[in-house]
């Protein structure tokens, strides 16, 4: 299984962090997580506007996964759609205020067969996918003898809230950013919809470094607090997370963009798949139009076995909305 060692992670922020020039942005606000990681209230990059715009995406990701030891058990088997609405609301030169609202689907789906036939193809690891009925939904964490979070037929429903105010460092569009925020637990905690309580968390997001005529990069780095959820595994008190991503420009409009979203362990967990740092990989498409809007899909993959959805796709529109 391939692992992740957090010096590597500090060694490729440090060389990124060198001069950097002004620009709109970068990193993608892609970050898929599977079904229990998704509760609690990690962010995605941080948006960039000039005045208010709003991001609407869609994103259906495929999980299957599952451990046991002598305390923990899980199954995550299934897949989620997920519909995002961002808000972003320049207020001034200096300040950005942020909101983020999300609508959840939660149903057996149909990419298991394509996946394992792609894992065949290319001999990736099926993790006994296999020998699981296909297309089916089962989403379950066990602590002991008690079966915490469990869903077994289709639902939907709206998940928590978003809401977040960052500054620019210079005070102009293209500065460093630092941003704070917290996710509301406002969100039932019945299903896979919310975690019950409320998250905070700041990140520091650079600008955009130029490599070459064409190469671009960029990163983000922060920490979270999650809340005391008592219906999922045990929290810990403090979760580095960030994204580095590198910006090929094939022309003035159209760009290509790989990611690396990463974040430690969130939970105190003899699980695998809880209890170890997170990588998922991201590859982007992007096509900018005028009036400061533009069109984005992209397709990620977990790179850390176990720790992200098997695959996800997301379809993304950004609408200026003027000053």
């Amino acid at each position: 299984m391939f692992r992740f060692d957090s010096r590597c992670l500090l060694l490729l922020s440090v060389c990124l962090c060198k001069p950097l020039y002004a620009d709109q942005g970068l990193l993608v606000q892609h970050l898929s997580a599977q079904p229990i990681t998704a509760l609690i209230g990690l962010p995605a990059a941080a948006m960039r506007s000039e005045g208010t715009q709003i991001q609407l995406s869609i994103e259906h990701s495929n999980v299957f996964m599952g451990g046991e030891s002598v305390t923990e058990k899980l199954l995550l088997d299934g897949e989620t759609s997920a519909l995002h609405t961002r808000f972003s609301k320049r207020i001034n030169p200096c300040w950005q205020a942020d909101a983020a609202v999300v609508y959840l689907s939660h149903d057996g789906g149909f990419l298991d067969k394509p996946i394992e036939d792609w894992h065949g193809a290319f001999g990736l690891p099926n993790a006994s996918r296999q020998f699981e009925e296909r297309d089916k939904l089962e989403y379950a964490y066990q602590s002991g003898e008690n079966v915490v979070r469990q869903l077994l037929s289709n639902e939907q429903g709206f998940g928590d809230i978003q809401l977040s105010v960052q500054r620019f460092q210079a005070c102009q569009s293209g500065s460093p950013i630092w941003r704070a925020g917290a996710k509301l637990g406002a969100a039932s905690d019945d299903g896979f919809f919310g975690s019950g309580s409320s998250d905070l968390y700041i990140d520091w997001q650079s600008s955009r470094r130029r490599w070459t005529q064409r190469f671009d990069g960029a990163l983000s780095i922060g920490l979270l607090a999650p809340g005391n959820a008592n219906n999922l595994p045990k929290q810990n008190p403090l979760v580095a997370f960030g994204s580095m991503g590198a910006e090929f420009n094939w022309s003035p409009s159209v760009s290509i963009v790989a990611q690396l979203d990463w974040h430690s362990a969130i939970f105190d967990s003899t699980l695998e798949e809880l209890g170890q740092i997170s990588g998922q990989l991201t590859l982007l498409g992007r096509k900018k139009l005028r009036g400061g809007n533009a069109f984005e899909v992209s397709f990620s993959e977990d790179i850390v076995a176990d720790t992200a959805p098997d695959f996800s796709v997301r379809l993304a529109w950004l609408q200026g909305l003027g000053r």
